[in-house]
C-alpha cells in the first residue's frame, strides 16, 4: 500500500509542514480504515500460511556472537529508507505476531521510514531484570542490526528509533542505559524500568522518552513493585517474583532528571471514545531530549489505539489517543 506523503503528514501526524489547512476527519478515519483492511488481509495470509510466514516483509538472518538472530523488515516502495522504527515484541511474543497486529509495519513505510520487527531468543528481551539475567546479549544484537541496515536499506545509525510492549518496553529502557545514542529516542508501552536496571543505569548522554502506561494494568502495575500476578508466578516457579519495579511516574522522573529537565506539565485530554478509559499528558520542561508520560486512567497491559482484542486479563484498550501515531508525530522531532 502506498500512501502520498502528504497525506501521511497532515491524516496520520496532524503536522502543518507543507500547508495550513487541517486534515478532515474524513481523511484521517479513511487512513485508519486502510491500515486496518492491510492488518487483516495480513492476518488471512499468516492463517493460511500456517503462521510462519509474514506478508509485506522481509525477514533478514545475521549472526551476532555465534547466534543466528533474525528480525522483519518493512520498507517503503522504494526500497531504501534514511531512518527506522524498530519495535521489539512483548515477553513471549513473536516478530511476525508484532509485524501482522501493529500498525506501525504500514505507518513507517509510508512516511519512508523502515518498521523493523526483531526477535528476542525464546521469545524474551534480556532487559536488566533479575529474571532475564544471564540472557543472550540484545544490545550487541541491535548494534548488528542496524549495521545491517544501513548497508542493505541506507539508513542513517543515528536516526533509529524505539519502541515496544512490556518485556519489549522494559529493553528500550535498557538501550537507553547501556548503549545511549545508539536509539534516538524511545516509546516503551506498558513497561516500567526495573529497580535491578535503575541501580545501574548512568548513561553518558541523555535519551528523548515517550511513555504510554495504564493504571490498571495487573502486568506492569503503575505505582510499581511486584505485579499483581506475582504470587501466580512465584507459585510456578518463575523467578519473576524477584523482581521489583520503579512506579510510571518514577520512571518518567528518572529520565527527566537525566535529561536535565523541570517539573511537568499536567493536560487532560478530551474524552472522546466513552471506553471507559482517560487521558492525561505529563510533559516535562526540557530544552533537548523531552519527556513526556501518557497517563491511561482505566487503561490495561495494552497498547493505545489499537485493534483486535487482547487477552481477558490484560485489561482495557484505550481508543482515546493511538500510540502510533503520537510517537512518529515526537519521533519526527528528533529526525524520523
Amino acid at each position: 500500500m502506498t500512501i502520498p506523503m502528504k497525506t501521511l503528514v497532515f491524516s496520520v501526524l496532524g503536522l502543518a509542514l507543507v500547508a495550513c489547512q487541517a486534515p478532515s476527519s474524513s481523511e484521517a478515519q479513511g487512513l485508519r480504515d486502510r491500515i486496518q483492511d492491510r492488518m487483516a488481509e495480513r492476518r488471512a495470509d499468516r492463517q493460511r500460511s500456517g503462521g510462519g510466514e509474514v506478508s509485506g516483509g522481509e525477514t533478514i538472518t545475521i549472526t551476532v556472537n555465534g547466534q543466528s538472530r533474525n528480525f522483519i523488515v518493512a520498507a517503503p516502495s522504494s526500497g531504501q529508507a534514511s531512518s527506522a522504527v524498530i519495535v521489539f515484541h512483548g515477553g513471549g511474543g513473536t516478530a511476525e505476531r508484532t509485524f501482522t497486529n501493529n500498525s506501525m509495519s504500514d505507518l513507517a513505510p509510508a512516511m519512508g521510514a523502515l518498521a523493523v520487527f526483531p526477535n528476542a531468543i525464546d521469545k524474551n528481551w534480556t532487559d536488566g531484570r533479575i529474571t532475564t539475567s544471564g540472557g543472550p546479549d540484545d544490545v550487541a544484537f541491535m548494534r548488528a542490526m542496524i549495521a545491517e541496515l544501513s548497508s542493505r536499506y541506507g539508513v542513517d545509525p543515528g536516526r533509529i528509533f524505539g519502541t515496544g510492549i512490556s518485556n519489549g518496553a522494559m529493553f528500550t529502557h535498557k538501550l537507553a542505559c547501556d548503549a545511549p545514542g545508539l536509539i534516538r529516542a524511545i516509546a516503551p508501552v506498558a513497561g516500567n524500568i526495573s529497580e535491578a536496571l535503575l541501580a545501574q543505569c548512568n548513561p553518558s548522554s541523555g535519551t528523548p522518552v515517550m511513555i504510554f502506561n495504564g493504571t490498571e494494568d495487573p502486568l506492569m502495575p503503575y505505582e510499581g513493585g511486584r505485579p499483581e500476578l506475582d504470587s501466580m508466578l512465584r507459585a510456578t516457579g518463575n523467578s519473576a517474583g524477584q523482581d521489583q519495579m520503579v512506579s510510571t511516574v518514577g520512571t518518567a522522573d528518572f529520565w527527566a532528571a537525566r535529561n536535565g529537565c523541570g517539573a511537568p506539565s499536567e493536560a487532560s485530554l478530551p474524552d472522546t471514545a466513552n471506553d471507559g478509559t482517560t487521558v492525561t499528558r505529563f510533559t516535562y520542561g526540557c530544552s533537548g531530549n523531552q519527556v513526556i508520560l501518557y497517563r491511561i486512567e482505566g487503561g490495561g497491559h495494552t497498547w493505545p489505539g489499537s485493534t483486535g482484542s487482547a487477552p481477558r486479563f490484560a485489561g482495557p484498550i484505550s481508543q482515546e489517543i493511538d500510540a502510533n501515531e503520537i510517537m512518529l508525530d515526537f519521533f519526527r522531532g528528533y529526525g524520523l
